[in-house]
């Protein structure tokens, strides 16, 4: 099942160091590139503003960990953490386990939990 690592930068304290952490951070898991969901421009409708906004899709929670645990992404999250402050929010993808939304909201309304 897929799943996807929502990173909501907040604040950039040293840019030089977020800078480095771009660099380092890898850009692959088990020889494939990241797939990142997302572009630029975003807008936040409601809670705390963000600098950036990015969405990565990884083929699976565990991969998103493996990645995220991995020597090279620590090497590099160090340097984010000394230059940015982040959310980082890892989510299972829905996938083919839920019927698409205007099945859950009809079998929802009709009391079925989903």
């Amino acid at each position: 099942m897929t799943a996807y690592l929502i990173a909501i930068r907040e604040r950039t304290r040293r840019r030089d160091d977020y800078l480095a952490y771009k660099e380092m951070a890898p850009l692959e898991i088990n020889g494939s590139p990241l797939v990142r969901l997302t572009a630029d421009k975003f807008e936040v409708l409601e809670g705390a503003d963000a600098e950036a906004v990015s969405i990565i899709a990884f083929a699976s929670y565990d991969d998103a960990r493996a990645w995220y645990e991995s020597d090279s992404y620590r090497k590099a999250l160090e340097r984010r953490l000394q230059g940015t402050d982040f959310r980082l929010l890892l989510v299972n993808g829905a996938d083919a386990e839920r019927p698409p939304a205007d099945q859950v909201h009809a079998r929802e309304t009709m009391g079925e939990k989903l």
